[in-house]
């Protein structure tokens, strides 16, 4: 079967399923939740369970946190809400979204912009380093909204609320979206800006998510670019994206070469805690079930004999699994968590936000094609190793990407598990060489190193006055 037939499918099953989803939601709204709550008997059952229910949900308490003043008035809200809205998780967000909406807006100095920093899931949260903090310094109201709840140190700053279930869609006081991961299509007056989380041009799955983020960026205003590889990238794909759906060329987007801020978090926690252990780390990317069309590239299927054969021919090191954060909680790599637990020199890394722990300790990456590669690389400056299973496919399906071009420029790239290790040996045996090799590459590619924060603050009037800047690239 061609290319073009299997993306035909693709597309059309996508389609179907989000059609499929959509009603199912739009039935239970509509018809099941006013049937289930006339029903007299069943009702006061059902409200109580779903009372219950959402005063453990985790959204639910965080909001709860920033727009009730007591627990009373907690219970106080669901009293007041209809049965049926009580059975719609639509219905509850929204009219929690809507009091939280206000809550905001009694907060916001109106003579300010306000700009807001979105984070859709818990992953790339450190990729703005303290912009919202330095910004409020700037005299800018800013806000941290999150789509979902991690617990972690980002929840924990100044000004932050619950944006996820389309609440932010609804923030129309918001004049600049920083956008993480997650977009606002619906934010019309917010200027919008994109910070990619890679630092290179990865792939980011097959074409139809290409032509997803293609349309995404096209639709923003600002591009905040790490390296001139993901500029020239960034900037095709909109021009592609324009070409193919003219709608998305009636405005223009600005390519901003500003630096990769999270590089430079990184290079001074380095700097800091760097040390000489004996530690290899295995980082896959999204498992092929999550990323639909990637299965020549993805190496989580080989994940155990990776892992295995780490531990049987490196006896003097640990051994560290880092799977994808959308991956933690599937059942591969549960199973592959739960073999090697026992093992003293198998370490499970899970967590979302920071990496930074492990890498400062480490000699050596593998990797499949994970942004992390460079990031890692440009960060120790110690070699990566590419397990690429199916070699031929993926250099069919992907060799027009630098990221893949690039890959011996940084390591080497292994298609068996016999190489693996022999290439990974021969990598830890020159690792001066490879340092030197590495940070110049670096070098020669990223934007304001060490300083990417700085220069995004020093220019953000432009970005808040829409001035043109005479270093960016409008197209």
């Amino acid at each position: 079967m061609s290319e073009d037939i299997k993306l035909f499918f693709y597309r059309s099953a996508r389609i179907l399923v989000h059609f499929v989803r959509a009603q199912k939601k739009r039935i239970y709204r509509k018809i099941v939740c006013p049937f289930l709550a006339a029903l007299p008997v069943i009702a006061p059952f059902l409200r109580a369970q779903m009372t219950e229910r959402w005063f453990h949900d985790k959204a639910v308490r965080f909001m709860s946190k920033n727009v009730f003043t007591s627990e009373k008035q907690q219970k106080e809200f669901f009293s007041s809400l209809a049965t049926e809205d009580l059975l719609s998780a639509q219905s509850v967000f929204s009219a929690l979204g809507k009091i939280q909406k206000e809550k905001i807006r009694n907060i916001l100095d109106p003579r300010k912009k306000t700009v807001a920093l979105f984070f859709a899931s818990g992953a790339y949260r450190e990729n703005t380093g303290t912009i919202a903090e330095r910004l409020r310094a700037k005299g800018y109201n800013v806000l941290i909204l999150i789509g979902e709840i991690c617990n972690d140190q980002h929840e924990r700053r100044e000004h932050v609320y619950y944006g996820g279930n389309d609440i932010i869609n609804g923030m129309d006081f918001i004049d600049v979206l920083l956008e993480i991961s997650g977009t606002a299509e619906k934010l019309t007056r917010a200027k919008r800006v994109y910070f990619p989380h890679d630092i290179y041009d990865s792939p980011l799955g097959n074409v139809i998510n290409r032509e997803g983020l293609a349309k995404h960026m096209a639709e923003c205003d600002y591009l905040f670019l790490p390296s001139r590889i993901v500029l020239d990238r960034c900037g095709n794909m909109i021009l592609n994206a324009r070409r193919k759906f003219p709608e998305f060329s009636r405005k223009n987007v600005c390519l901003i070469p500003g630096g990769y801020i999270k590089l430079d978090k990184n290079l001074e926690y380095f700097e800091q805690y760097n040390q000489d252990t004996k530690t290899i780390i295995y980082a896959p990317t999204v498992s092929k079930e999550r990323m639909g069309g990637m299965g020549s590239v993805t190496s989580l299927a080989y994940g155990d004999q990776i892992i295995k054969a780490l531990l049987d021919n490196f006896p003097d090191y640990k051994i560290v699994f880092r799977p994808h954060p959308h991956d933690l909680h599937t059942a591969l790599v549960k199973t592959i968590r739960e073999q090697y637990d026992d093992n003293p020199r198998f370490i499970f890394d899970n967590n979302q936000s920071s990496y930074m722990k492990h890498y400062a300790a480490s000699a050596l990456l593998i990797t499949d094609m994970s942004g992390t590669a460079y990031t890692y690389a440009f960060t120790t400056l110690q070699p990566v190793l590419f397990f690429s299973h199916d070699e031929k496919e993926t250099k069919r399906r992907f060799g027009e990407f630098k990221y893949f071009e690039d890959r011996e420029k940084i390591g080497r790239v292994a298609q068996t598990i016999g190489e693996m290790v022999h290439y990974a040996k021969s990598l830890l045996a020159a690792q001066d060489e490879w340092t030197a090799k590495i940070e110049q590459h670096r070098n020669s590619l990223i934007y304001n190193i060490g300083k990417a924060e700085d220069y995004f603050i020093d220019n953000f009037e432009y970005i808040a006055e829409a001035k043109k800047h005479p270093d960016w690239v409008y197209i």
